[in-house]
């Protein structure tokens, strides 16, 4: 077993990112320059980073489906993620202004028994994520 952990972001914009936008520009001249980042989960850039391992989100029907009527948010995130989880390695998951899977994303660790091998960090760039009545106390919770 390699004791190493490896950095995985996951992006709702493809990184590298063609359009102007403020912390895909942050992250653009951080992998650019010496950086942590093993992997990115992101829907598919136009140009790619050659020194990062990508899983690209594909959004398909199905997962619109299970969206709108089983509530079931970003399963083709964790879709693209799980192929990059092996086993016996653990992971820093890193998640930008996506206050809304966090909480998916530790379910989904748990449902997997990846939980322990797994640390998720949250970082925000833009407006506090707190949008209802104590859903602090949750996003907190599924953080490590």
């Amino acid at each position: 077993m390699d004791n190493t952990i490896k950095v995985i972001l996951i992006s709702q914009a493809p990184l590298p990112f063609s359009k102007i936008g403020s912390w895909t520009t942050l992250y653009k001249n951080y992998l650019e320059g010496k950086h942590k980042i093993d992997c990115i989960v992101c829907p598919k850039p136009e140009n790619s980073y050659k020194t990062i391992q990508y899983s690209f989100v594909n959004f398909t029907f199905w997962h619109k489906l299970q969206r709108k009527f089983l509530k079931k948010k970003n399963q083709e995130y964790f879709q693209a993620l799980n192929k990059l989880i092996l086993p016996n390695e653990k992971y820093i998951i890193q998640i930008v202004d996506n206050y809304g899977m966090v909480k998916p994303l530790k379910n989904y660790l748990v449902s997997k028994g990846i939980e322990d091998r797994c640390y998720i960090q949250f970082f925000y760039h833009g407006y506090l994520p707190y949008t209802k009545k104590d859903s602090q106390e949750d996003f907190y919770e599924a953080l490590d």
